[in-house]
């Protein structure tokens, strides 16, 4: 099961490998927070609830990905991260993504250089002390 943003349960195929929570904060941020394994097989379970996110939140202030507690972190979570950061700047919301020192996330972003292009951070202070990095 998964939880949508007003406490509502959802049905998911994925309920014992992979939770969503999508909420939006009283400045307009989207959090996204993530539990659980990112792999082939919840990737598109994950695109489908990144799409209800931004459906019902068209113009966040920033869009925060926390994947601090995501248990398995291969090429599909690459490839979804890297989408969602494509997407989130081509709508001019800056994406950040919250990794909680998650060495399952951090090491094979740090593998893929990608580490030095997604705008990772420790924690949500972190990510609200600091303004988001602009990359190019």
């Amino acid at each position: 099961m998964s939880t949508t943003n007003d406490g509502a349960m959802t049905d998911s195929p994925y309920a014992d490998s992979i939770v969503v929570d999508a909420s939006c904060t009283k400045d307009g941020t989207v959090v996204v927070r993530i539990v659980g394994d990112i792999d082939m097989a919840t990737q598109r379970y994950l695109r489908t609830r990144f799409d209800e996110t931004f459906a019902e939140f068209p113009s966040p202030k920033a869009v925060l990905a926390d994947v601090a507690e995501v248990t398995f972190f291969g090429s599909a979570g690459i490839e979804l991260l890297v989408a969602l950061a494509e997407r989130s700047a081509a709508r001019g919301h800056p994406f950040r993504i919250v990794t909680g020192n998650n060495r399952a996330v951090i090491r094979p972003l740090e593998v893929t250089g990608l580490d030095r292009s997604l705008d990772l951070v420790p924690t949500f202070d972190a990510a609200y002390a600091s303004p988001p990095h602009r990359r190019g």
